[in-house]
């Protein structure tokens, strides 16, 4: 389901910005920071299960492998790619295990 913010806010009958507003107060995020992380998890977990990247992307709401590549490089510290042939976290590459 291709959820954004507007979708959200409507759906608990609230106008975007107080919706925004509420959300961060209660999460400590705000709703878009929220669904990144989701969808880059979401991602993740669809590559360490042996999907290929287009689908992962896909899979995650990403239309294009490109941007979905742009906003994992930024929340990961490595590309999809890199993450695929290792583990890395905090910008750190690490060999998985039974490499």
């Amino acid at each position: 389901r291709p959820w954004s913010v507007e979708s959200l806010a409507e759906t608990a009958g609230m106008s975007r910005a107080n919706f925004a507003a509420a959300f961060k107060l209660h999460v400590g995020l705000s709703p878009g920071d929220y669904l990144t992380g989701l969808r880059v998890a979401v991602a993740k977990k669809a590559m360490l299960s042996g999907e290929q990247l287009k689908s992962a992307a896909a899979r995650a709401g990403y239309r294009s492998t490109t941007a979905f590549a742009r906003v994992f490089q930024r929340r990961v510290g490595c590309s999809p790619r890199d993450f695929m042939r290792t583990s890395c976290s905090s910008g750190a590459l690490r060999p998985v295990a039974g490499e």
